[in-house]
């Protein structure tokens, strides 16, 4: 059974000096999972080493500080390295120094639910007015503080940030949406009420079902009265046929009888009134051959190339004046991939497009900034529309901060 990262306050952005509790929880219970984590100074590192302080599969971080914003899941320990099969969807979770943060939802939102998002203050009042962004483009101003979003949808999903006039502006928290899982409907009991879809459904099947039956009786009826032998061999009763084949066979010489010298083919008497229609035909027959027997078959296995974003260095936090080179790579080195990125002055924007210098997949940052911080992800060069878009999930989220110390 995969797990599930939970975290406690269910958020993405805390203040710092927030008490922030991380569990890998398990359907069947059977435990054996680590936390780990990739931050600006660590990589790929458990809880307790240097770090929160494990109980079981669950990580407690006391006083949370700026380094310790970054990629958090769960892994097995029985896991030799990293992989798919061992570990859980990730989460990121953004450590603020500043008085602002945005209150969303650190897992994925299931379609048709609503989601409220909450611009809270490090002191109070919490609940003054707030702009709220969707991609750096302002969406509205709600004045209590708090945007809600009613039934959600895959348009919904996006990076989001707000702003208080007196307090600043938070970071970019990135909202995923999960579809709608298909679920099989249940019998209902025959106390049960049933709609009226679902009844004129059951009327149709049954209907179609006594069809299908009463054909099946037809043709086993039908073909029972065609394989029924006549009363006498050789001899046409009147009124049972409308139509006849009439063979004309040439009787072997040990079943002559009173024949003549010429030798005279007998046939069976035919009455004009036996039928309304009458037809001889004389037949040469060869004898049929068996031939070999063919099996054609055909297999045709396609699947979509699978690419990974890589970061070098391996990062989510730089300076201002870093050098960064992101690239998409697929296991079948077809290509054809190219990374986009979503940021406070840009949308879905293509490297090159204002911003890295382009090279086959890879893509070159020569010299960072504060805007270039967002969420970066790789997309099918052959991608027509935004449904048809192959991403990585999940996206990468990078962070350029002006100043500062890490290892």
């Amino acid at each position: 059974f995969p797990a599930r990262l939970t975290v406690s306050p269910s958020r993405s952005q805390f203040f710092r000096d927030e008490s922030v509790s991380l569990s890998c929880e398990v359907d069947d219970g059977s435990g054996g999972w680590r936390l780990r984590r990739n931050t600006s100074r660590q990589t790929r590192a458990e809880c307790g080493d240097e770090w929160g302080r494990s109980s079981g599969s669950t990580c407690n971080i006391s006083y949370v500080d700026t380094w310790d914003s970054g990629v958090y899941w769960c892994e097995s320990s029985s896991a030799s390295s990293s992989s798919s099969s061992s570990s859980s969807s990730s989460i990121n979770i953004s450590v603020s120094g500043g008085s602002v943060i945005l209150q969303s939802p650190v897992l994925p939102v299931m379609e048709g639910h609503d989601v409220t998002l909450h611009c809270q203050t490090k002191s109070p009042p919490s609940k003054l007015p707030a702009d709220f962004y969707k991609d750096g483009s302002l969406i509205r101003t709600e004045p209590t503080g708090h945007m809600t979003i009613h039934r959600v949808t895959k348009s919904d999903e996006g990076a989001y940030k707000c702003s208080i006039q007196a307090g600043g502006e938070s970071a970019s928290s990135w909202m995923l949406v999960s579809e709608q899982p298909t679920t099989t409907s249940v019998p209902t009991t025959p106390g049960a009420s049933t709609s009226p879809d679902h009844f004129l459904l059951y009327i149709l099947m049954s209907v179609v079902c006594v069809c299908v039956l009463v054909l099946l009786v037809i043709l086993f009826v039908r073909r029972k009265v065609q394989k029924k032998p006549t009363a006498a061999e050789g001899k046409v009763l009147e009124g049972e046929i409308t139509y006849g084949d009439v063979k004309i066979c040439h009787q072997q010489q040990s079943f002559r009888h009173n024949r003549g010298k010429d030798d005279a083919p007998v046939y069976s008497t035919v009455r004009t009134e036996d039928t309304n229609y009458g037809q001889i035909i004389i037949r040469h027959t060869e004898p049929r051959t068996r031939g070999p027997a063919v099996v054609y078959s055909s297999l045709r296995s396609s699947l979509p190339p699978s690419p990974r974003l890589t970061v070098s260095p391996s990062s989510s936090q730089f300076f201002k004046g870093d050098f960064v080179s992101l690239s998409c790579e697929d296991d079948d080195g077809s290509g054809g991939w190219r990374l986009r990125r979503n940021t406070s002055k840009q949308t879905r924007a293509e490297c090159g497009d204002e911003w890295g210098r382009s090279s086959g997949s890879t893509c070159n940052i020569t010299y960072v900034d504060t805007w270039d911080s967002g969420v970066y992800w790789c997309e099918s060069s052959s991608a027509s529309s935004r449904s048809q878009v192959s991403r990585v999930k999940p996206s990468l989220h990078i962070t350029v901060n002006r100043c500062g110390l890490y290892d």
